[in-house]
């Protein structure tokens, strides 16, 4: 049988070896642990590995008579678009999911499906050409470049693995066959891939090479640690199963949407899905955390109708997701917005006494530190652009996020919502009632109609009916602001809509 060359000697699909700390609750104390010194640029790993270690998480592993966990562990947060690497930057910076995942509004396997699928090659989290690959590459005559990024770069090499074992079990699946993969096909077949495009000439090798029998187990094994650490990282989503170690296949939940998962396939296929490396300099290792570590949407994993709650104790490790309720009874008390405030720094100020330390993790101050910031961050980017446009704005910490008033007296108020996938309809209604109720207490009290904006940090998918529902039926506006769009859809009605519109 033809087996394809590598892109390169060596080439493997390089992922952390400690899959063991990809349990939800090691996963969530962890990320809990890191995240109380988030700011921070220096003398912070000793700290985190401390409350791990009072935290009970992975192990010790000592180095010189002292715990060095954080050090050898870390890697597993930046690795799945958690945190920013230390390596790029110094700061510990925790991403957007990464503070969703804290603030609970993500679970564990929603985030291990949705991370897994855009998890590529070139990536700027794997940036080093480890010794082995250099004498690899040496032994064959071959230039080495300064970084595994250019390495795989100039090699063509632009690539989704969990998208390309997705597309073929489900192709198997059209097909009439058992859809699994064993460690040696992947070996053989699917690790000499460049593109996603090639799944077509995989499948027609896989069954060919199943139906003739043949014996794979001595291809490509330098790749076999690599791929069962990819198996036990997608064994951890709502996509895949993983069999007797070596074998994977789809879920119960792919088999009962195949056409939603080949839709899946079809947009991570596509160019404008990958990150596009401009090179392998710190800025664009940087840039490659911002893509990885943003949410939306359209990249999660799973349909949240009907979950039941053995589901969701599994995977939601920080608990119930409740809006806070403020009480009604007083007028409303609208001051200029405190930038102040809503730029405070993003680390939680860290007591010295460390059993306090440990006492605001088990109270769930993180939890509540990460809502309030990725909420701020909606509220001071439009607050900063509208600012420009020279209107005033306004807030009401027991209502109001946001009231504009342009100079020609225009004014609307505008309702911020972070949501995901499970939350989004939930949090719709919520603020469908709360943008309503704020618009008619204001024309009580101001005597004057405003426009009302509900403004939500992910993308909604241009069939959404909730566009249509929001601006013609309830003539509410809809922002949708995430770190790389912005998209307004507003009712016909709307006078401030040329403000806020793009």
């Amino acid at each position: 049988m033809m087996i394809d060359k590598l892109p390169y000697p060596g080439f493997s699909w390089s992922f952390t070896q400690h899959a063991v700390g990809l349990a939800p609750d090691t996963l969530y104390k962890m990320l809990e642990c890191a995240a109380q010194f988030e700011g921070s640029i220096s003398d912070y790993s000793a700290k985190i590995t401390d409350l791990m270690v009072a935290a009970n998480i992975l192990t010790v592993n000592e180095r010189q008579g002292k715990p060095d966990a954080w050090r050898d562990y870390q890697q597993i947060l930046a690795e799945l678009g958690l945190i920013y690497s230390t390596r790029v930057c110094p700061a510990l910076t925790i991403t957007q999911i990464g503070h969703l995942f804290l603030a609970g509004e993500i679970g564990f396997s929603e985030l291990m499906g949705m991370q897994a699928i855009r998890y590529q090659y070139p990536n700027g989290q794997k940036s080093v050409i480890q010794n082995r690959q250099r004498n690899i590459l040496s032994q064959d005559g071959l230039a080495i470049p300064e970084s595994l990024i250019e390495l795989q770069m100039n090699s063509g090499i632009l690539i989704k693995p969990a998208i390309l074992i997705l597309r073929v079990l489900v192709e198997m699946i059209k097909n009439g066959e058992l859809p699994y993969l064993t460690l040696d096909e992947c070996q053989a077949f699917l690790i000499s891939c460049k593109k996603n495009s090639e799944w077509i000439d995989v499948v027609k090798k896989v069954l060919d090479c199943r139906k003739r029998n043949f014996d794979l187990k001595n291809i490509n094994r330098h790749a076999r640690r690599n791929i069962q650490d990819w198996f036990k990282f997608l064994s951890k989503s709502d996509f895949f199963i993983l069999k007797n170690r070596d074998i994977i296949t789809l879920s119960d939940f792919c088999y009962s949407r195949l056409e939603e998962i080949e839709r899946v396939c079809e947009k991570h296929e596509r160019l404008d899905s990958y990150w596009i490396p401009a090179g392998a300099d710190s800025s664009s290792k940087l840039s490659w955390f911002k893509f990885y570590g943003a949410y939306s949407i359209d990249a999660e994993s799973v349909n949240f109708e009907n979950l039941d709650e053995e589901y969701i104790n599994k995977n939601y490790i920080a608990g119930p997701n409740e809006e806070q309720d403020f009480p009604q009874e007083r007028g409303m008390l609208l001051k200029p917005i405190d930038f102040k405030q809503l730029s405070r720094q993003t680390k939680i100020k860290v007591p010295e006494d460390f059993d306090m330390l440990v006492f605001n993790i088990r109270s769930g101050i993180q939890k509540r530190h990460s809502k309030t910031l990725l909420h701020d961050s909606l509220v001071k980017d439009l607050a900063e652009k509208f600012i420009k446009q020279g209107a005033t704005v306004e807030s009401d910490p027991g209502s109001i996020d946001l009231l504009a008033t342009w100079p020609s007296g225009e004014q609307a108020i505008f309702e911020m919502k972070t949501v995901s996938k499970k939350s989004i309809q939930g949090r719709l209604r919520t603020a469908i009632g709360q943008v309503q109720e704020y618009g008619y207490r204001y024309l009580k009290s101001a005597q004057k109609n405003v426009d009302k904006v509900i403004v939500i940090n992910t993308k909604l998918d241009e069939s959404s009916w909730q566009k249509d529902f929001l601006t013609n039926h309830l003539n509410i506006g809809l922002i949708c602001k995430t770190p790389f769009e912005y998209s307004a859809f507003f009712p016909a009605n709307a006078n401030t809509c040329k403000f806020w519109k793009s």
